[in-house]
């Protein structure tokens, strides 16, 4: 595409794609923004410890070093580590 300059918008998880982006993304691409709007950011790490009972990340961090520890670090995490 030909875009000269351009807008990125995250919105909550979004925001933090958006940073990630702006920091690790491809320069001539991350060059070529004119802004980065964050709308409703959220810490999804933090949000995990906010809920009684519903702190999993132990769990799910077990599970994914047994999938790296298999050389399955591309395989997906259950649902229940996103939603």
């Amino acid at each position: 595409h030909s875009a000269e300059r351009f807008a990125l918008v995250g919105h909550s998880t979004g925001c933090q794609n958006s940073i990630h982006f702006l920091k690790c993304g491809r320069r001539d691409v991350v060059d070529r923004m004119k802004v980065v709007a964050l709308q409703a950011p959220v810490s999804d790490r933090e949000s995990l410890t906010l809920s009684p009972g519903s702190n999993q990340s132990a769990e799910h961090l077990t599970h994914a070093k047994s999938l790296l520890s298999q050389n399955k670090g591309n395989e997906m995490m259950p649902r229940t580590a996103f939603w």
